[in-house]
């Protein structure tokens, strides 16, 4: 039977903001094979805004995790508490010597980058410089791995708007970092900002770049800009073979989608991946034209004399751009390509379409376009990226996934961002590897595979009303008539709760008012409310991970309200509430 594996990861995970899954980073999750065993790794990012790196050998073996804050040498910069900002990803590769280099919390910072102090160990590091200039201030490194074990890392360096990507090659055998281009891609000469999509690579060894450029804001994204180096990054072309002149600008670099300078739609990052053939595809997401802005996926390849680009989708409605191009990314994240057996799959999320789900979709030119859920998890914000050389080396799609919220959105406020980032339930989140085989996509996206994802096991409703009286500036108040038990069977599983309700200042008068979610006396989520107190408002959270490592005679949720500000003895009333529990499931059933 085939299936599609899911591999939780240890603890809790960041969903305050996106730091655990971006079309950028590159990557958090690797696969390398040491005597004959195949090896897991992954890094991400705590409910307590710090990074964690974890290894495993799969398929049987127990995570190993290291906490980088507690890793001597490293805590002065890597045990800073992670930015609650998207931009601040974690990456890790391995070169051919087996050494980890490790690299993340950028945004327009200092360069901080670690490599192993021995080959596949994570529990000792040593931090050596990378080349020394243009690195005080860094965003977005990604980590790219030659076929004869040298590595590439690309960055930015400097602000958006004036922020040239730098590229460095790194020699495993002297175990030196060397400066090509330099810059690689000049943003100040371009007068325009670079941005990278996701780095991919062929099977033949070439590397593959696109970009788009930004003048200023987001509406004035345009073009999309390919290249690729047959020779590790030392000369780059464009695909009919013509030489391109380093640094790399705007101006002299022909365009592989020539757009409007303003109002394309375009967002910055996004998928590609080469085909069997060498033929390079792009992902992106577009408006149809400047007067349409229904933003689509759109789908760009090589056809081996000309670029071609094919609208993927038909969505009927505008996505709240351009009055922040974050609250496309809240509802439908950017895409993920990989190529395989002549064919070309997307890896999307689509918080209105398909609501709870990871979609794959067959996207080769000519095909039926047929799709399939591969997990059915609520992810809000979260985006991914598909690690190219576990595609290549290991035949298998794998993807670190997190629920996560996006950055806080203007009106119209969108399901996902209606709480705030500091509510509890987004430090109480899990993260998963889901890994596919390749061989697999076309029976999964054709229905034949079962996905993994949550499994609702417990859950009580209330009709009617009930009421809270939280005196002012005391402990929250719960509601005893109002719980949930969570039989002792299901300890050890992996568990997730979330609450619903209709919410209102009844009497009296407060600023605010919080409702939390407890397990056993301990908040798992928290979700607050500051305006029209008075008015009846639905009130609900993401799903948050509950522990359940110390239940074995069960374990139980309940409500409590508390309020701020005001006077006298403010009551709230809740309506039609109701405590769901779900367990994750993997493809073939099990719990997890």
């Amino acid at each position: 039977m085939h299936t599609i594996d899911l591999d939780v990861l240890p603890g809790t995970a960041a969903g305050q903001r996106s730091v655990n899954g971006a079309p950028g980073i590159q990557d958090n999750v690797l696969r390398t094979v040491e005597a004959g065993r195949e090896v897991r790794y992954a890094v991400w990012v705590n409910g307590a805004m710090q990074p964690v790196l974890g290894r495993r050998v799969l398929p049987h073996g127990r995570w190993q995790t290291v906490d980088l804050a507690t890793v001597p040498s490293m805590a002065a910069e890597f045990g800073l508490p992670n930015a609650t900002d998207a931009h601040n990803t974690w990456s890790i590769a391995v070169d051919g010597a087996g050494y980890l280099h490790l690299s993340g919390n950028h945004h327009n910072s200092p360069l901080r980058y670690a490599r192993s102090a021995n080959p596949y160990n994570i529990t000792a590091w040593t931090r050596p410089a990378m080349v020394g200039t243009d690195e005080t201030s860094v965003t977005y490194p990604q980590f790219v791995a030659l076929p004869d074990g040298r590595l590439l890392v690309f960055y930015r360096s400097g602000q958006a708007g004036a922020g040239n990507v730098f590229c460095n090659r790194y020699d495993p055998g002297t175990q030196v970092w060397t400066r090509i281009g330099d810059p690689l891609i000049d943003a100040v000469a371009s007068g325009e900002s670079p941005y990278l999509h996701y780095v991919s690579a062929g099977s033949d060894g070439s590397i593959h770049i696109a970009v788009i450029w930004r003048a200023s804001t987001a509406e004035t994204n345009n073009d999309v800009c390919h290249a690729r180096t047959l020779d590790g990054g030392s000369t780059w072309q464009l695909m009919d073979g013509t030489a391109l002149t380093l640094p790399l600008t705007h101006a002299g670099w022909p365009p592989a989608l020539n757009t409007p300078p303003t109002n394309s739609g375009l967002l910055n990052g996004g998928g590609l991946a080469v085909d069997q053939a060498g033929r390079p595809h792009v992902g992106n997401e577009m408006w149809l034209s400047p007067s349409d802005r229904r933003t689509q996926y759109a789908h760009l390849y090589w056809t081996g004399s000309a670029w071609a680009n094919e609208v993927l989708t038909d969505w009927q409605y505008p996505m709240p751009f351009p009055s922040t191009a974050n609250a496309v990314n809240a509802e439908l994240s950017r895409p993920v390509l990989v190529c395989h057996a002549e064919r070309t799959y997307l890896l999307y999320r689509h918080n209105r379409e398909r609501p709870g789900a990871l979609m794959l979709r067959d996207v080769t030119p000519g095909g039926d376009m047929a799709e399939a859920s591969v997990l059915n998890w609520p992810l809000y914000g979260c985006e991914f990226s598909a690690n190219v050389a576990t595609v290549l080396d290991r035949g298998r799609l794998e993807v670190l996934v997190c629920p996560a919220q996006q950055e806080d959105l203007p009106t119209p406020e969108l399901p996902v961002n209606k709480w705030s980032a500091s509510d509890t339930s987004w430090a109480n989140q899990s993260a998963a590897v889901l890994s596919l085989n390749l061989d697999d996509l076309h029976d999964i996206v054709h229905g034949k595979v079962p996905a993994p994802g949550l499994r609702l096991v417990a859950s009580t409703a209330m009709e009617g009303g009930a009421f809270f009286t939280p005196a002012l500036g005391s402990s929250p108040v719960g509601l005893a008539s109002f719980q949930l038990l969570i039989p002792g069977e299901y300890a050890g599983r992996k568990l997730f709760a979330r609450h619903s309700g209709r919410w209102n200042l009844a009497t009296g008068s407060a600023t605010s008012y919080t409702i939390e979610l407890h397990q056993a006396g301990a908040a798992r989520g928290s979700y607050s409310n500051g305006s029209g107190l008075s008015t009846p408002v639905m009130m609900w959270g993401p799903v948050a991970a509950l522990d359940t490592t110390t239940m074995p005679d069960g374990s139980y949720l309940s409500l409590s309200a508390k309020v701020a500000g005001g006077s006298g003895s403010p009551t709230l009333r809740l309506t039609t509430g109701s405590i769901q529990v779900f367990a994750l499931a993997g493809s073939d059933g099990r719990l997890l």
